[in-house]
């Protein structure tokens, strides 16, 4: 996952879109470049490490992700891989009880998004969902003071 800047994306839209790791340079032994692609297309620019969330259980074929698919764009910024994303807008929800990424009835899944804190009802609703969206580091440090 990418984070997308608050400024740049609408109210409804995800705070983050997935994308999957296509390549990897190094540089100078110790920085490495991440090149990376979205459902829609290649991003432009090569990001670090810090720059990704990892997400395990969030697979590039569960997230619709197919870099070899007729019509992927290249050269994508940030700010239009997430208005492509985020077409339907993202306040979209779903109130499955049981695990989305194995169910086919989930809203989410059916869109290729994760689920959000508005979906099962609120965050932690659904202890069973591996589609949930990762926390955010930042709004985490904030809540803990």
């Amino acid at each position: 996952m990418i984070r997308v800047e608050g400024n740049v994306r609408a109210a409804t839209d995800y705070p983050q879109i997935p994308v999957v790791v296509v390549s990897v340079e190094t540089r100078n032994r110790k920085l490495h470049l991440y090149k990376v692609a979205s459902r829609d297309g290649f991003l432009k620019n090569k990001f670090q490490r810090e720059e990704l969330i990892f997400c395990p259980l969030l697979t590039a074929e569960l997230m619709c992700i197919n870099i070899n698919k007729a019509g992927m764009k290249k050269n994508l910024t940030i700010e239009h891989a997430s208005s492509i994303f985020n077409v339907h807008g993202g306040a979209s929800t779903c109130a499955c009880k049981s695990d989305c990424s194995t169910s086919s009835r989930c809203l989410c899944r059916k869109l290729g998004k994760t689920c959000t804190s508005k979906c099962h009802g609120g965050r932690g609703k659904n202890v069973l969902c591996r589609l949930c969206a990762p926390e955010d580091p930042e709004s985490e440090g904030e809540n803990a003071e």
